[in-house]
């Protein structure tokens, strides 16, 4: 039910379309 992108801050974060620190930014590079 639960889905691990979902679960990532930066897809999240990147999904919404807000602005992400850096930290978040790594994440989202690496999940991508």
């Amino acid at each position: 039910m639960s889905a691990p992108v979902v679960r990532s801050p930066g897809q999240r974060k990147f999904r919404e379309g807000r602005g992400f620190s850096v930290g978040e930014l790594r994440a989202a590079g690496l999940t991508l």
